[in-house]
């Protein structure tokens, strides 16, 4: 909601241009009344407690739905258990029921259109007026939710102390900041303070780069035997489908660790964890999303992303993007197949890395056997940094 909301402060002179000179022949949805007093008429169809057409509708234990009374137009998609709504065209015009033909119908006083001079200019539409949305939002569930719990996820964190009172704040990465909106009876107040970082546990730092160095000590071994060694080979499975298991408790636990948590070395092993994991993928994707998020916040560098997004490329049986990952044909290591072979370059430069031909020599010089053949996932990371490792 918080990104969607300052997407729209942004923008604000593109939408309003948009309201301003739409396509005249073209319709927009009309909802006549707050989605909430519709909610509480399909729960009564839902309960076979709906009162008859045209009464009084809204919870009577519910003290904050409005008394509402609907048209037979609302009433008869009220029944078929659809939020009732109607078209109008853009340039004006008499409101439209749903579906074909487009016939009129007549109700009450329908809501301005064109938009009113409040809807074009966007009053109540800045973060201030997000404060005021979220308030009557958290207010309308308060009887369904527990009071005193806190809740905490994506970023995003809630807690009311009452059906008037509360807090949610909103973590904001790219701005390094938190916006915290509080509210009581009939006062939103905006709060700004850093986002905070992570401490460093080293406990975690620790650990990862003994699994990362355990991992080298078997990679090479396995390497060494031209990769037929069975039981180097399962050893090495053992170890990464057990780090990935301890891994996860440590996202949920801290997020993702990057350098703030585990340091730089620590940083560069999570990251080659995931590279080398096997088994389901979906984990090993969301631990992506995070390594692009922690990159564009400057926790790692944004190299990884290229190291961890062609390795499960790779793995999906997709073309890889960066040209990081080789594969041994011919005697030759050649770059494994891109998606883009012609934009390889310019997609490596958005991330700070070398071009890819110096890049292949150096990974060249480093890894081409004399004889025998590669690991078929592929050879990966540059020597000198951090990421020297077969696989």
């Amino acid at each position: 909601m918080f990104d969607a909301w300052a997407l729209m402060c942004r923008h604000h002179e593109a939408i309003r241009a948009f309201l301003t000179s739409g396509e005249q022949d073209g319709h927009v949805r009309v909802l006549l009344k707050p989605t909430a007093a519709y909610t509480e008429a399909l729960a009564d169809r839902l309960t076979g407690t709906a009162p008859p057409s045209g009464t009084r509708t809204g919870a009577p234990h519910d003290e904050a739905a409005p008394d509402t009374v609907f048209g037979p137009d609302e009433v008869a998609q009220l029944d078929g258990l659809d939020v009732p709504y109607f078209f109008r065209r853009v340039s004006g015009g008499p409101l439209l029921r749903t579906g074909p033909p487009h016939t009129a119908v007549t109700i009450g006083a329908p809501p301005q259109w064109p938009p009113s001079t409040a809807v074009r200019d966007g009053r109540g539409g800045d973060l201030a007026g997000l404060g005021v949305a979220l308030r009557d939002a958290l207010e309308y569930v308060y009887g369904h939710v527990d009071p005193h719990d806190t809740y905490d996820t994506d970023g995003v964190r809630v807690r009311l102390s009452g059906r008037h009172t509360g807090e949610v704040g909103f973590d904001w990465p790219e701005a390094a900041r938190r916006v915290v909106y509080l509210w009581d009876h009939g006062t939103v107040r905006i709060r700004v303070e850093p986002l905070p970082r992570p401490a460093p546990d080293a406990d975690v730092r620790r650990r990862l780069l003994r699994i990362d160095r355990t991992d080298a000590v078997l990679r090479a071994r396995w390497a060494a035997s031209r990769f037929t060694d069975r039981e180097t080979e399962d050893r090495l499975r053992v170890l990464t489908t057990a780090a990935i298991r301890w891994l996860e408790d440590v996202v949920k636990c801290h997020g993702w660790p990057g350098r703030a948590l585990v340091g730089p070395a620590g940083a560069a092993a999570a990251c080659r964890l995931v590279q080398h994991a096997e088994g389901p993928t979906a984990f090993q994707h969301e631990c992506l999303r995070l390594i692009e998020q922690a990159a564009r916040e400057g926790d790692l560098p944004r190299r990884q992303v290229a190291y961890v997004t062609d390795a499960l490329r790779i793995r999906d049986g997709r073309p890889q993007l960066y040209g990081t990952k080789f594969r041994l044909r011919e005697g030759n290591l050649e770059p494994c197949p891109m998606e883009h072979p012609d934009r390889v370059d310019a997609l490596r430069r958005g991330l700070r890395m070398e071009p890819l031909a110096r890049y292949a020599a150096r990974v060249r010089d480093r890894y081409q056997p004399r004889t025998g053949r590669a690991d078929p996932r592929g050879i990966s990371s540059p020597p000198g940094t951090g990421n020297e490792r077969p696989g």
